[in-house]
């Protein structure tokens, strides 16, 4: 024992003397006879970092620390090895804070414990790349041993988590950009594919969801909160439109139409998440829809496409929504007096909405169909109002735009629009009838063909077949499918007044003057 002790003062004198040479040949030597002479290590590390030889000092102040591992002076050394080593050894130090930080806090020294972790962030941020920057936050989130004895004395979460995420936006950003930079010069390299596979390769294994949840879990700030469940959104979908087919993109799909339809139920006036709750149902028929949920996005978004369109259908002589509580329009009341305007609080629709002319809603409605190319709701909504007004021409335009809608949109969520696309095809099957007849006519009838595989009860097939007969005269096959329509839908007036007309001029006068005057009171 009093051998060792004269070996490490002599190590310590060579030390003191600056000596650093014969400081490590006396410790190599000391440490030949006793391994586990942690103070040994400990000189030898300082004589060699004193000596720049870094790879060396790490190794005898890493011995030291499995020697002693409670024990601070080999950490500090650690510490102050990389320190002087920049931004190269910050994962190293980062290992090397947070030991010596749970050392103090085993020792109850708050102050020692901040302290190391302060400092080691500011190293972090300084000396390493923005990455680095980000993953030292880590030693302050609360999945950190020290987080819960450092708690008030470091930053609150939801802060640290926002900055990972904004750091973490900018190097995907920059990373994607990068790619597609250098990988749309190769040889046949199409754009579209190249940004899809890029983005899939540094999407798919990003934690930036999981960080806009801890933001969302942790912040107490209601508008923070808001705009981090906003940008969860917008980031499920980006992911989404580039994942291939499969499991993967199937849950992706489901969690964020609930996150979509959660913040619908809230009411907050995020477009996209109102555009995917509503867009993404595909209901058999438009009064599947809730009412409700579309006037709120016609209030929400009324400089929109979509809520033009909504606003001229669901105002119009064939919309199946019951219509809303009248108010009047602004400045006036009922009775046309002039009122305030600070007493009127919403909750209904302005007397306007009733009385717009024809030719006002259809010139709204077309400028909304401009503005929302990519919405399938619009052209839906579009199409049965066009058929409406015999706008034969303009519904097959449409619906062929429609139909080549719904087939990317599926492609691109992986989700089927099958009541979209059978409307569709019915609208535009139906219109080839009337549209250059009979031109049309073997296109119309492929269209209702391939509608009544999918159900042999398809009312619109039913009915476009019965009137592709009518317009060849035969009659008797025009009325067989047109009965067969009205069996699925008795109160189709339209239908029911086609069949009586076909009777009629198939003969049978008695029977279709009847039915057809049966019809009179309800048209």
């Amino acid at each position: 024992m009093s051998g060792t002790k004269a070996a490490l003062k002599a190590i310590n004198a060579a030390v003191l003397s600056q000596k650093y040479d014969e400081a490590v040949e006396q410790a190599r030597k000391l440490l030949d006879s006793d391994p586990n002479s942690y103070q040994a290590n400990i000189f030898l590390g300082f004589a060699y970092s004193k000596q720049a030889k870094y790879s060396e000092a790490e190794k005898a102040y890493d011995a030291a620390t499995k020697i002693k591992e409670g024990e601070p002076q080999a950490w500090q050394g650690l510490i102050q090895l990389y320190e002087k080593q920049g931004g190269s050894r910050v994962e190293q130090y980062q290992t090397a804070a947070l030991q010596l930080a749970q050392i103090y806090q085993a020792h109850d020294d708050k102050y020692k414990c901040q302290d190391v972790i302060d400092k080691f962030l500011a190293f972090a941020k300084n000396e390493g790349s923005r990455w680095q920057h980000r993953n030292s936050l880590e030693i302050i989130l609360p999945d950190s041993p020290i987080y819960q004895y450092l708690e008030g004395r470091v930053h609150h979460p939801s802060h640290t988590y926002q900055i990972i995420a904004q750091i973490t936006e900018f190097e995907e950003k920059e990373r994607i950009n990068k790619e597609i930079g250098e990988r749309r010069t190769r040889l046949g390299a199409k754009i579209n594919q190249v940004t899809v596979e890029v983005k899939r390769e540094v999407l798919k294994d990003s934690d930036l969801e999981e960080i806009y949840n801890k933001i969302i879990d942790w912040t107490t700030d209601d508008e923070i909160r808001r705009q981090y469940e906003e940008k969860l959104i917008k980031r499920c979908l980006d992911t989404l439109v580039v994942l291939p087919p499969g499991d993967s993109k199937t849950e992706k799909r489901s969690k964020l139409f609930k996150l979509a339809t959660d913040m619908v139920l809230i009411k907050h006036p995020y477009k996209l998440a109102w555009d995917i709750a509503i867009e993404w149902q595909d209901p058999e028929h438009v009064q599947g829809f809730d009412a409700n949920n579309l006037r709120e996005y016609i209030d929400f978004f009324p400089a929109s496409g979509l809520a033009q369109v909504l606003r001229g259908f669901m105002f119009s002589e064939i919309s199946p929504f019951p219509p809303p509580p009248r108010t009047p329009a602004p400045g006036k009341n009922e009775k046309g007096d002039e009122s305030s305007s600070d007493e009127d609080d919403g909750g209904g629709v302005t007397l306007d909405d009733f009385a717009m002319l024809a030719e006002d809603r259809l010139a709204m409605m077309i400028e909304g169909m401009t503005d929302s190319p990519t919405s399938i709701l619009a052209h839906r909504l579009m199409g049965e109002y066009y058929q409406f007004l015999d706008e034969h021409e303009s519904v097959v335009e449409l619906m062929r735009n429609a139909n080549r809608l719904a087939l990317e949109e599926s492609n691109k969520i992986g989700k089927k629009f099958k009541n979209a696309s059978q409307s569709f095809k019915a609208l535009l099957g139906t219109a080839l009838v009337f549209y250059q007849s009979p031109k049309n006519h073997p296109e119309a009838k492929a269209l209702f063909d391939g509608l009544l595989k999918e159900n042999p009860t398809s009312t619109p097939a039913l009915i476009g077949i019965g009137l592709i007969y009518e317009e060849e005269d035969d009659f008797v096959a025009a009325i067989d499918f047109l009965e067969r329509a009205l069996q699925r839908d008795p109160t189709n007036i339209r239908v029911k007044a086609e069949a009586a007309w076909v009777k009629a001029i198939n003969g049978d006068y008695l029977r279709g003057r009847e039915e057809l005057e049966e019809c009179l009171p309800q048209i």
